[in-house]
C-alpha cells in the first residue's frame, strides 16, 4: 500500500495568467520559459505571484499529444493579461494536498504516489483542474531544496 502523507485544505479561488500547453505533461517546461518571456516582455513580471502547473485533463482517458495543461502565475484580476497568455481561473476548493521535495525532474515518479496513495486510500476525488504550486525559487533555490505542493480536488 502506498502512504504519503497529505493534508486536507480549503483552497481560495484564484485569478492566474498563464501559457498554454498541449502534449504530456511532463514537456511543460518550455512553456514556463514563455510565460517569463511574456511576463518579462509586457513588464508585468513584477506583477505576478505564486507560479504553478495547472493539468486539465485525465492520463487515464486522454492520449498524451492531447493533454492540455499551463504554466501559469497568480494574477491580479484587475490587470490586462498579457499577449500570449490566458485568464485562468482556479475554481475554490476543497484539495489533497501533497509535498514534493527534491528536484522537479522527480515530479513524475512523485505524482504517481499520489495516484496510488489516493487508490490505496479511497480518497474520493473530485472534478476540476490538479495543480503543482511551486513553494520556491528554482533560481536562487538547490535543486535538492525544492519545495512543490501537488494538489487534486476532493469530492
Amino acid at each position: 500500500m502506498t502512504d504519503l502523507p497529505w493534508v486536507e485544505r480549503d483552497m481560495p479561488e484564484r485569478q492566474l495568467a498563464g501559457v498554454l500547453h498541449k502534449g504530456p505533461y511532463n514537456q511543460i517546461g518550455p512553456a514556463f520559459g514563455r510565460l517569463h518571456e511574456a511576463l518579462s516582455g509586457s513588464g508585468q513580471l513584477q506583477a505576478s505571484g505564486a507560479w504553478l502547473g495547472v493539468y486539465l485533463d485525465d492520463l487515464a482517458t486522454t492520449a498524451p499529444a492531447d493533454l492540455r495543461s499551463y504554466a501559469a502565475c497568480e494574477f491580479p484580476a484587475d490587470q490586462p493579461v498579457p499577449d500570449g497568455m490566458e485568464r485562468i481561473t482556479l475554481p475554490a476548493c476543497r484539495a489533497a494536498i501533497f509535498l514534493h521535495e527534491g528536484p522537479y525532474e522527480g515530479l513524475p515518479s512523485f505524482w504517481e504516489g499520489v495516484t496510488a496513495t489516493i487508490r490505496d486510500h479511497a480518497i474520493p476525488v473530485g472534478t476540476g483542474p490538479c495543480w503543482e504550486a511551486y513553494l520556491n525559487d528554482p533560481t536562487t533555490t538547490a535543486p535538492e531544496n525544492l519545495r512543490t505542493e501537488v494538489g487534486m480536488p476532493l469530492a
